[in-house]
């Protein structure tokens, strides 16, 4: 059933309504008639609550597929480990998912092989380059953004040190995105 079918049943008038995605991130706010509302009508419903001061929220079930992001120390790095830890974690999920590649060597190659041994979207993200030099920052925060539109996921394979991995951890962070930390010595 789609917010729509719900919307013209009649139980529903001029009242304040939240649409959340099933992991309770806010997607809209408004109330019956507002553009904010009609862009997400025909979204299928997990389910819809009105709580106890009447407030209505709609869970929409999640169209679009995840948004891994997998972040590594620059040491050699083992890809079997990636694999397996990406593999149980998508087996769990059971949905569709892109991996974003920041087309570095290392770890974004990973990502790369992983997605094609698998069968997985590959999304890019090249390199900015600004007077010369390589701004990783820039380039986090780009795939990071595109992540957090939908459900997003940072894969951090960190030994603890890195300043490169923190500093990714924590745009994750403040973008909202699941953070899984897998500690590492390799």
């Amino acid at each position: 059933m789609t917010i729509k079918e719900v919307l013209n049943m009649g139980l529903i008038n001029n009242e304040e309504m939240f649409i959340r995605d099933d992991d309770f991130h806010l997607l809209a706010h408004g109330v019956k008639g507002d553009d904010s509302i009609r862009e997400y009508e025909n979204r299928e419903l997990e389910s819809f609550t009105w709580d106890k001061d009447g407030t209505l929220y709609f869970d929409v079930k999640n169209n679009e597929p995840l948004r891994i992001i997998i972040a590594a120390n620059p040491n050699p790095l083992n890809y079997p480990i990636v694999e397996k830890r990406l593999l149980a974690y998508l087996k769990e999920k059971s949905m569709e998912a892109q991996i974003i590649s920041g087309k570095q060597r290392g770890v974004h190659t990973l990502g790369e092989q992983f997605a094609a041994d698998h069968g997985y979207k590959i999304v890019s993200f090249p390199e900015d380059w600004i007077d010369g030099k390589n701004e990783n920052s820039a380039q986090d925060k780009k795939m990071v953004e595109y992540a957090s539109n939908a459900h997003g996921v940072l894969f951090a394979f960190w030994d603890g040190e890195s300043c490169e991995i923190k500093s990714m951890i924590q745009i994750a962070k403040l973008y909202g995105l699941e953070i899984q930390v897998v500690l590492t010595r390799w």
